[in-house]
């Protein structure tokens, strides 16, 4: 009995209850005075109404040191998953830098162009006498790069015997005698075919590079099956058949440049 008033069952029982939060530490000696003195000094009619206020304060204390215990605890077992992934380490314990990625290789500039290196040599300059045109007759006219190129000729003899004059624009280029040539355009370039005649070795190539005057030394494998195309960046390759196991002959003219992969008759 405190102030008139006995104490119940109920209030006993809180008061139980705040001792042993109060032991655990989990209330202070000011919670647990409050807390005391709320369940001892009510009125007899609020007597349910206190003990159902003071269990509700109870448990909010309880929830907030749990919670407390909780972020303190170096067992609670809950971590931050890391962002970056772990760093090898070696043996010893050292960390190790991160393997780098293995580069690709680097492809062929050109799908028709070989690996490897090939034989270069330099393109010569076309001459600039046109008089040894004078007595041939036209064979054949094309216009390239805004130039007209004409191959003149002069019959000997006999057909292996004619004399070739080639003139790009003002410029004239003697051709050797014993063949038959000709002519084609690719792009902003002309490929000299020249005939020897017979079957054992009976074509070889050059190409006239128009816009610098410039002609290329002979290539081929005595095939006369040949396809040549102009490049994006102004290269011209040719591809020469082959009748040899050793594979077609690639030629491919660059800025005054000739190179040549495979081996060539």
């Amino acid at each position: 009995m405190r102030g008139g008033h006995v104490t119940s069952e109920s209030e006993l029982s809180a008061l139980e209850r705040l001792a042993d939060l109060r032991s655990s530490g989990m209330l202070s000696e000011e919670q647990y005075e409050t807390q005391k003195a709320r369940i001892l000094d009510r009125k007899p009619g609020g007597s349910r109404t206190a003990i159902f206020v003071g269990i509700g304060l109870l448990l909010v204390a309880i929830v907030t040191a749990v919670a407390i215990l909780l972020t303190r605890s170096p067992s609670s077992g809950l971590t931050t998953p890391s962002s970056n992934p772990p760093t090898p380490m070696a043996a010893s314990g050292t960390p190790t830098a991160a393997p780098s990625p293995t580069p690709l290789a680097t492809p062929s500039a050109d799908p028709d162009t070989p690996r490897g290196r090939g034989v270069t040599s330099t393109a010569d300059p076309i001459a600039q006498d046109a008089s040894s045109t004078a007595g041939m007759t036209l064979d054949t006219t094309l216009s390239v790069a805004g130039k007209q190129v004409v191959l003149f000729k002069k019959d000997g003899d006999g057909a292996f015997d004619t004399s070739y004059v080639l003139m790009v624009g003002k410029l004239a280029q003697v051709l050797e005698d014993g063949a038959i040539y000709s002519i084609s355009k690719t792009g902003s370039y002309v490929v000299l075919q020249s005939d020897s005649g017979g079957t054992a070795c009976p074509a070889d190539f050059q190409i006239v590079d128009v816009a610098g005057g410039r002609i290329t030394k002979s290539f081929g494998t005595c095939s006369d099956l040949i396809r040549s195309r102009e490049t994006a960046d102004g290269s011209l390759i040719s591809i020469v058949h082959s009748f040899n196991v050793g594979g077609p002959v690639t030629a491919k003219y660059s800025r005054g440049t000739l190179t040549v992969w495979g081996d060539t008759q």
